[in-house]
């Protein structure tokens, strides 16, 4: 920001009209200050509020909404006025310490107002950041005096000041501001605009701009991360919890606080294995992909990570933050993790899904303002809810046996489970290992734990004396889509339509069996859970059999052929 847009110091009306200046008189000094971001972003012209020498109320009235809290301000003593006497040419001229003569460049003498301007814009030019970053430093390591924090109007005021030549710079600022006014200094008191009369009450009405880090949590099951995700039970999921680092421009602006809590479903473990990553693109950063600017392994030095009930907390330490001030200023961290799906009822099926939440809290200098944004993450899997049923009451559902193929990714499916009801746990590459289904003894039969693909059922074995199905049977799973949209901090006098996290319902989970769109149970209060069917084994046809119906028939044939002959013989011999 251009040094003339940084400070904007004017003077009240032309109360206090006096030639030469009252060394007995006190002078105070009154700060507004406000959010130009914010103001800018509103369609409010600040370019039209500059120094004119008189108190502005139009800026005061015109940008009250903007008005920023928690500012700091510290003051410094550095030089009296003094009028110069040499040769007949008469001068104000101050005679500043060596040291910050030094930081400005000055050489070891009196100057003008003019050269200490000019010094202190090739400063801030040459190298913004350590201009900045010396200049407070030197204000607060000599002793300089804390003004009031910015009130609710964004004013702080100091009264009873010395008459002298003061450096001002900004020491502590809440979470939402990144680029602090440069520092200034500020006669006490100062000619007015117009060069008429000196002013003892001093106000003025610099600006700051404000930058606030963003979240987004993702998930993935193929190595593809987005906001949903299916996936199995017993399957190893990849979390990235994306966050852009805010802009960090001074040590006023310098981070204190970087902390991230972690709420995972409770169907869903944490396999303990955190690390962080920086990245310069939120594509990388998102994906997984190209090479990170740095990455800590390992909890301990720079971060530290503790676990809950189903929450996990990483907090960066004061190592951490100081790797993070300022060279990590703007760049994506990645808290990358995984996490296992269990195998058991703790997972929820359907279209509630198994929903992840992360919050992050941050803060800047001013470690009484923090802020939190969240976001939301969500996993859905699904079942099979099965009835067997026979053509005569006399077959037995526990003989029946089922193999299930994964035909999108091409696995058999392994679970485990009793009495009808099981729960996936994993995968087999070919059907030697597959699990063997079966129902319970009245024909129920429960998978839980289905990511949203294809699946091939076969019945390999029923009860004796029924037929088996002639084919297999296609069940096609369609998951839900929920949409989410972070929540975002709120920029002040801006009207905030992302406070909370957004959550727009898109679809519906739907199940199909060959083809055939078919209904689905809910599993509590989570709809749309497991695809309903019911299978019908008929007994077989019936052969003929050794030692009966067949062996009875040929006897009365027999029995048939023999009377036959008797009768032919008794005939012949009557002819005889």
């Amino acid at each position: 920001m251009a040094f003339a847009l940084a400070l904007l110091c004017t003077v009240p009306a032309k109360a206090d009209t006096e030639d030469i200046i009252d060394t007995g008189r006190a002078a105070s000094l009154t700060i507004y200050k406000y959010d130009l971001t914010a103001a800018q972003q509103a369609g409010v012209n600040v370019s039209a509020y500059t120094a004119d020498g008189e108190q502005d109320t139009a800026a005061e009235a015109a940008l009250s909404s903007y008005a920023l809290k928690g500012v700091e301000f510290t003051c410094l003593y550095v030089a009296a006025i003094e009028t110069d006497t040499s040769d007949g040419n008469i001068q104000v001229l101050y005679d500043l310490p060596d040291a910050l003569e030094s930081i400005l460049g000055l050489s070891t003498d009196k100057h003008t107002s003019d050269e200490i301007n000019t010094a202190l814009a090739a400063a801030l030019s040459s190298d913004h950041t350590a201009a900045k970053n010396a200049l407070e430093a030197y204000v607060t390591d000599n002793g300089g005096t804390k003004m009031s924090e910015t009130d609710a109007y964004g004013r702080t005021k100091s009264s009873n000041m010395s008459q002298g030549l003061y450096l001002v710079v900004e020491t502590a600022v809440p979470e939402e501001v990144y680029y602090t006014t440069d520092p200034f200094f500020v006669s006490l008191p100062m000619t007015d605009a117009t060069g008429d009369y000196w002013v003892y009450d001093v106000y003025c009405y610099p600006k700051n701009q404000t930058n606030n880090p963003t979240i987004d949590k993702l998930v993935s099951e193929d190595g593809s991360f987005a906001d949903i995700a299916t996936a199995s039970e017993g399957d190893v999921l990849d979390y990235r919890i994306v966050t852009k680092l805010p802009s960090i421009t001074s040590e006023a602006t310098y981070l204190s606080q970087y902390t991230i809590v972690d709420t995972i479903s409770s169907g869903i473990v944490y396999n303990k294995d955190t690390k962080i990553l920086f990245y310069s693109s939120e594509t990388d950063a998102k994906n997984g992909t190209g090479t990170p600017a740095a990455a800590w392994d390992s909890a301990g030095t720079y971060f530290t990570v503790s676990y809950g009930t189903s929450t996990m907390t990483v907090a960066m330490t004061a190592s951490g933050i100081g790797q993070i001030n300022p060279a990590y200023s703007n760049l994506y961290l990645v808290v990358a993790y995984s996490a296992t799906v269990s195998s058991d009822s703790t997972v929820v099926l359907g279209d509630t899904g198994n929903p992840n939440t992360v919050d992050l809290t941050y803060s800047r200098s001013n470690t009484v303002y923090t802020n939190t944004i969240e976001d939301v993450a969500n996993v859905y899997t699904y079942g099979i809810n099965l009835t067997k049923t026979f053509g005569s009451d006399s077959g037995d559902a526990t003989d029946v046996q089922f193999v299930i193929q994964n035909s999108t990714d091409i696995y058999w499916v392994v679970a485990a489970g009793s009495n009808g009801v099981y729960y996936v746990t994993g995968q087999a590459a070919d059907e030697s290992g597959a699990t063997k289904f079966s129902p319970d003894a009245d024909g129920s039969l429960i998978i839980n734990g289905l990511e949203a693909d294809t699946y091939t059922m076969t019945e390999v074995q029923t009860s004796d004396g029924f037929s088996l199905l002639k084919n297999s049977i296609t069940i096609s799973f369609t998951q839900t889509v929920d949409s989410y949209i972070p929540s975002a901090a709120t920029i002040t006098g801006l009207a905030n339509e992302y406070e909370e996290v957004t959550v727009t319902h898109v679809n519906d989970a739907s199940a199909a069996v060959d083809g055939s769109v078919t209904s689905m149970s809910s599993d509590g209060a989570s709809v749309n859970a497991r695809v309903d069917m019911s299978i019908l084994n008929s007994v077989t046809f019936t052969l003929p059999q050794t030692g009966g119906l067949g062996t009875i028939l040929f006897t009365l044939a027999g029995a048939l052929a023999v009377i036959f002959g008797v009768a032919v013989i008794s005939k012949s011999r009557r002819k005889a």
